[in-house]
């Protein structure tokens, strides 16, 4: 048998359709575009499979059943595929070859002034409050009585052995143009206890540390625990 141009396109369409419908389902579509796009994306891609498959139909009624057969063959495969091979988040991997300042500028749309990010209890504050503030003041007396409570993956920075970068991603629209934002973080002897991408919530407050960036604000712990990487595992 063999595919027309147009056969080959429904079905890679049909495949991807499908694909982003079971992403949607599964609620891992997260893993791959910020949680705004969400909804827009499962609906167009319902719409559009809908579409595909009585194209689909219509079509396989001029053709032979075992083309029939043939045609949703890869679909198939794919599903299988899909459910066996699941959706990963970006990891330290991808930090590497990307942006890794121990603090960062990068803001979501959800960013607060400077300013105003200490009207209320500094617990609240996200990890990319923090590595907002560390960018633009690296004074330990404005930090002082100001403990935080953030959550990220490990990766190391070459910070020294002692030292961490409690990251996470930051989606603009979807992964390919996610950028890594966190904070140092001090955990002696890190590699012994804890893996590169492994998860953790660290509760402490920031002094100043000598580390191989120099003498910079790190994030000391009085309380540290490992977790499992949440549904929604980027800073947005």
């Amino acid at each position: 048998m063999r595919f027309k141009l147009s056969q080959l396109q429904t079905v890679i369409l049909l495949i991807s359709a499908t694909y982003i419908a079971y992403l949607g389902v599964t609620k891992q579509l997260t893993l791959y575009i910020h949680p705004r796009y969400v909804a827009f994306t499962i609906i167009m891609a319902a719409i559009a499979l809908l579409l595909l498959v009585l194209n689909s139909y219509y079509s396989l009624e001029s053709h032979s059943h075992k083309s029939g057969k043939l045609t949703f063959l890869p679909l198939g495969l794919v599903i299988i595929a899909a459910v066996l091979l699941p959706a990963r988040t970006l990891t330290s991997a991808t930090v590497s070859q990307r942006s890794t300042d121990a603090g960062s500028l990068v803001s979501t749309s959800e960013s607060k002034p400077l300013n105003t990010l200490f009207a209320g209890s500094s617990r609240g504050l996200k990890l990319t409050d923090w590595s907002r503030l560390l960018s633009s003041n690296q004074d330990p007396t404005y930090y002082a009585n100001k403990p935080a409570k953030i959550s990220g993956f490990v990766y190391d920075a070459n910070l020294g052995n002692d030292t961490i970068w409690l990251a996470r991603f930051v989606l603009t629209c979807c992964a390919v143009d996610a950028q890594p934002v966190g904070i140092p973080v001090q955990l002696n002897n890190w590699r012994s206890e804890y893996d590169k991408d492994e998860w953790l919530e660290v509760e402490g407050i920031f002094q100043k540390k000598q580390t191989t960036e120099g003498e910079i604000l790190v994030l000391v712990p009085t309380s540290t625990m490992q977790i499992e990487q949440p549904r929604n595992p980027y800073a947005n």
